[in-house]
């Protein structure tokens, strides 16, 4: 797959939607957490300033529980944004007096990047984007991942920019095929569109990744929660 650099967006505020500490323990207590105490080993793919992180050390520290080194070296997490995982390390040893390992959280677009480990839960809020709204010279990135795993059946509408396929559904996809472990669980705030309308998602919807699949197990409209 040829790949061009995404450096230059390093910074860039593409398709961010932060989410808010009680959603983030809302998502974990749907059984992340109780995979982490059990063992498991944790990923956020896209963790902004690290909220997903902050809610198992959060939910923990509320429940009076010790939380080991070993613990903390089963959370992951990776953002673009060198200032928002900056952020993240701060606020975690600031407010909780808990310093995940550094390579923990790895600094690079998701898209770059191979883990030496295989996620039992993966959690988060990947970006709220469509291919059509992205920087341009970021859709040349982005383009060979939409092709490899199989999101735009019509591959001319990609290559000529006009894909509305989201961002998240990539995210997703390469979640799938690159970092889950056998009979990992995801669970992702994502837009509703992936799952109920017609037309962009369609490839999504049928499971059709290379090499992998993956079954819904629940949908949660929260629409009508502001």
């Amino acid at each position: 797959m040829d790949i061009v650099n995404s450096d230059s967006y390093a910074n860039t505020a593409i398709g961010q939607v932060f989410t808010p500490l009680k959603w983030a323990l809302w998502a974990i207590e749907k059984g992340p957490y109780k995979d982490w105490l059990a063992g498991g080993v944790i990923l956020d793919p896209t963790g902004g300033s690290g909220v997903f992180l902050e809610a198992f050390i959060s939910k923990a520290q509320s429940e009076g529980r010790r939380i080991t080194n070993e613990m903390l070296q089963r959370l992951f997490m990776v953002e673009i944004d060198a200032k928002l995982c900056n952020d993240a390390i701060v606020r975690l040893k600031t407010q909780y007096e808990i310093e995940i390992p550094e390579s923990n959280i790895v600094n690079d677009d998701f898209f770059n990047v191979q883990l030496p480990i295989r996620a039992t839960s993966i959690v988060g809020n990947p970006p709220w984007i469509n291919f059509t709204e992205l920087p341009r010279a970021y859709k040349d990135f982005i383009k060979p991942f939409f092709i490899h795993f199989g999101l735009v059946p019509d591959l001319r509408k990609v290559l000529w920019g006009g894909s509305r396929v989201d961002l998240a559904a990539a995210v997703l996809a390469k979640c799938v095929q690159d970092h889950c472990s056998e009979s990992a669980s995801i669970l992702f705030y994502l837009p509703l569109s992936l799952f109920m309308n017609d037309g962009a998602h369609h490839a999504l919807r049928e499971l059709a990744f290379a090499h992998a699949a993956f079954g819904i197990e629940e949908i949660h409209d929260l629409t009508h929660i502001k």
